[in-house]
């Protein structure tokens, strides 16, 4: 169920619908499932709606979740 939670969210970030993809991702992070991922996806879609600072905070949280992320927090430091 995890995966098709991930999944879902995902759809709709690929469809463009930036504001379902967030509250999807932003559940998620909540639940704790991957939430590093989560939290990139999710500023993600705010910088896509335009709200370039909520965004970067979601950001800056990808980074301090200890999941071992090594591609997501490869991809956050990229960015900033």
């Amino acid at each position: 169920m995890k995966k098709n939670s991930i999944s879902s969210a995902n759809t709709f970030f690929l469809k463009q619908d930036y504001t379902k993809a967030f509250d999807l991702y932003n559940n998620l992070i909540a639940s704790k499932d991957n939430p590093a991922f989560c939290s990139f996806m999710a500023g993600k879609c705010l910088i896509l709606l335009d709200k370039k600072s909520e965004g970067y905070t979601y950001y800056k949280s990808a980074l301090m979740f200890d999941d071992s992320n090594a591609l997501v927090n490869r991809e956050v430091e990229n960015f900033m």
